[in-house]
């Protein structure tokens, strides 16, 4: 699967987009969440 295909699809359980990589608190969360997806939360 290739970026357009990813954006066309849109946002799911293992794809998140973000504006700018200026939101580094909130991407590394993110990244955080989806290591931990399966039993895991981000609090």
């Amino acid at each position: 699967m290739n970026i357009k295909e990813l954006i066309e699809i849109g946002e799911s359980e293992t794809v998140e987009f973000k504006k700018s990589t200026g939101e580094w608190k909130e991407i590394v969360e993110t990244i955080s969440a989806f290591a931990n997806k399966k039993g895991g939360r981000n609090v």
